[in-house]
């Protein structure tokens, strides 16, 4: 009996570490991407909506039309996710013959990893008109790139050098300046969409931004035109 007692207790041993749970505890619902970090990445233009407004003239609506082709704008973002607060980043776009440059703002579940934000970019320029007596008149015209970018941080697989990557998609709202003599909102000259792909280059939130100096971008324009120099 003596014998058979120390053979029982190693048999108990050994079956209780067979059910055991290893790796310690599970967080997050399973979740298993750090969403914490400095991501980079491209947005590329797929479609384009064109809208041509009628003449303006007060009092009355401006006829419409709109026309969707495939788009070749194209930008580059940067972004950082804190542990604390909001995502901030910034971007640089080509579009329609300009260059707009702009921040992001935006909020990123770390349970779902979704992240959701807002892209706001100008491009800001001079046009030159002439009054009625020929005094040159130098007005700054913003143009606007704004909308909504909506995205997935999901763990990059297989021999990938980042561990972890950012797609989705984005639409911008295109303005160049002009507004609505009645409602004096801005006119929507075009709607963009892009598909969103990016990659973590590191898993601290450092806020080292490449493309921020490129945002506060200018142009000049000339026109000609009556008007009151004042």
């Amino acid at each position: 009996m003596k014998k058979l007692f120390p053979l029982l207790l190693c048999y108990t041993l050994m079956a209780t570490q067979c059910y055991a749970i290893s790796g310690g505890p599970v967080y997050g619902g399973g979740r298993s991407v750090n969403v914490i970090g400095a991501y980079s990445g491209v947005i590329q233009g797929v479609s384009q909506t064109d809208s041509t407004q009628g003449p303006a003239i007060p009092g009355e609506p401006g006829s419409s039309t709109s026309n969707t082709v495939a788009s070749n704008a194209l930008g580059l973002f940067d972004l950082v996710v804190p542990g604390v607060s909001t995502a901030t980043g910034a971007f640089i776009l080509f579009a329609s013959g300009r260059v707009f440059g702009g921040t992001i703002s935006a909020s990123v579940d770390p349970d779902t990893a979704k992240l959701s934000g807002v892209l706001d970019g100008a491009y800001t320029f001079t046009v030159t008109t002439f009054s009625a007596a020929g005094a040159a008149v130098t007005t700054t015209v913003s143009a606007q790139a704004i909308g909504l970018i909506n995205a997935n941080i999901k763990t990059a697989g297989g021999s990938s050098f980042t561990s972890a990557r950012l797609t989705g998609t984005a639409s911008l709202d295109i303005n160049f300046g002009n507004l609505d003599p009645i409602s004096l909102a801005p006119i929507i000259a075009q709607v963009i969409t892009f598909n969103v792909s990016g990659f973590q280059q590191t898993n601290s939130a450092q806020a080292a931004s490449t493309i921020s100096s490129l945002t506060s971008l200018t142009g000049t324009g000339a026109g000609t035109g009556t008007g009151s120099s004042g």
